[in-house]
């Protein structure tokens, strides 16, 4: 009752059980000061991207199952990935974004990245 009465981007959902979040209408602002914060089945399907690189969509459903469909809209609308049509416009390549690099503290090239992790398990 008494985050209900404050005008603050605080607020209580006793739906399912008590939980402290985040108002619909000040979540786009939140995300801006928040990082983003990624379930692990997301984080799998981003790792892929970012090692395969420019990957088919259709190759990533290969991979991940069908479930990669809501894991591509997720890391869009987070602005990690890039989309666009490929040549002969049957399918999707995804990229990552500069703000995935940012967001990870990467420098450089993410195929560098993925070269030595080829490397390292070839050694292993």
């Amino acid at each position: 009752m008494d985050y209900s009465g404050r005008e603050t981007a605080l607020e209580v959902d006793d739906e399912n059980g008590y939980i402290l979040q985040i108002r619909e209408e000040y979540k786009d602002i939140v995300e801006k000061l928040v990082p983003v914060e990624l379930k692990p089945p997301v984080l799998k399907t981003l790792t892929i991207i970012a090692l395969k690189e420019p990957i088919k969509q259709t190759a990533l459903k290969d991979l991940r199952g069908a479930i990669a469909y809501d894991h591509i809209g997720e890391l869009l609308e987070k602005g990690l990935i890039s989309r666009k049509k490929d040549k002969n416009g049957r399918s999707f390549i995804l990229k990552t974004t500069s703000k995935f690099a940012e967001y990870f503290k990467l420098k450089g090239d993410t195929r560098a990245l993925a070269k030595i992790l080829d490397l390292n398990r070839e050694t292993e």
